[in-house]
């Protein structure tokens, strides 16, 4: 009885010390498994670790190049300024003498602007004029003589902004020199007015000469 009894107590303590062992064994086991996933895990870290590059790394970043658009080439006939141009000979309007000289020249508009040139025999330019058609009016009419001379010129002037008006008459010689002119402002408010004033035309200085008028008044006879 004493020999079973000692007999299950060394099984019991043989089952009790395999069972240790068998633990002991998984935990090892256990603990070797758990040593190489913290391996895997730091072998994957630091290959995680080597792909995050720096700023400066060495990869050759792609590089995207914009052609700057070409500068708009704008014509010159679309910024085309208005200039004053000299009027050419095929639109001008000739008056000759009989002998076959020029007399008149007066050329197209140019700017609201028409010039007028007046010629003598020998073929210089003598007096300017110029029809305007601007804030202000300028009209000039021309008059000639059968030998083509230009006899007499009546001008109008409208100043715009004024209550007055002008007319003057310009009369020239038979080689187309002007002679005299006479001016007359409207309305007429004053006798001086209605004589308008006089000028002569001074042949060497080539200019006008205003002419003093003397009214003469008859004196009452003394006692």
């Amino acid at each position: 009885m004493r020999f079973i009894v000692l007999a299950f107590l060394v099984l019991v303590g043989c089952t009790r010390q395999s069972d240790t062992e068998r633990l002991s064994r998984s935990i090892d086991s256990l603990s070797s498994e758990i040593a190489k996933l913290r391996n895997e895990l730091n072998y994957r870290d630091s290959l995680g670790k080597k792909k995050v590059f720096p700023p400066n790394d060495t990869i050759t970043k792609a590089i995207v190049r914009v052609k700057p658009a070409p500068p708009k080439i704008i014509k010159k006939d679309t910024l085309r300024v208005k200039q004053k141009e000299k009027p050419q000979i095929d639109d001008t309007l000739l008056y000759h003498f009989a002998g076959g000289g020029i007399s008149v020249k007066v050329y197209p508009w140019v700017d609201s602007k028409q010039l007028i040139e007046v010629y003598s025999l020998k073929g210089g330019v003598v007096i300017t004029l110029e029809n305007i058609n601007l804030s202000y009016n300028v009209s000039n009419t021309l008059h000639f003589r059968s030998d083509g001379s230009l006899e007499r010129v009546n001008e109008h002037f409208n100043p715009g902004a004024s209550m007055y008006w002008y007319d003057t008459v310009i009369h020239f010689e038979p080689d187309n020199e002007p002679a005299w002119k006479i001016t007359y402002q409207y309305p007429q408010r004053t006798v001086e007015d209605s004589m308008g004033e006089k000028y002569l035309w001074d042949r060497n200085l080539k200019r006008w000469v205003k002419q003093e008028i003397v009214i003469e008044t008859i004196q009452p006879s003394t006692p």
